[in-house]
């Protein structure tokens, strides 16, 4: 137990180990680089990644920054135009997330492995 900001024998390696898993996720996500996936809300369950990838999560929440001014930018310019409004909700209906990139595939077989022709 905890009693004014001190610790009871024994009950501080709980708290350690958990220390140490934060700091190592904290490195690992660190390494990790991040892409831009794009949705709509007319389908939010169909999620594409873009093709750019950021060396960090900040770097990627600004290029979403860019984006969703981008579109604020088309959408306004479209109504002036006089737009239908289903075509605003189309292209202002763009949802941006940041993810984790995917792992790449290898640019060419190992040279372990023998190559197949047919």
């Amino acid at each position: 137990m905890c009693y004014h900001g001190v610790m009871t024998p024994g009950r501080w390696a709980p708290v350690l180990v958990l220390g140490i898993i934060a700091l190592l996720r904290t490195v690992a996500a660190a390494d990790q680089e991040y892409v831009i996936w794009r949705s709509t809300t007319l389908d939010r369950l169909d999620w594409t990644p873009g093709s750019t990838t950021y060396a960090s999560r900040e770097a990627c929440d600004q290029g979403v920054a860019v984006r969703q001014a981008r579109v604020a930018r088309t959408v306004a310019f479209l109504r002036r135009l006089g737009a239908d409004d289903t075509v605003l909700q189309v292209v202002g209906g763009r949802v941006y997330e940041c993810r984790p990139a995917l792992p790449r595939p290898p640019t060419r077989p190992p040279a372990s492995e023998p190559s197949q022709s047919p």
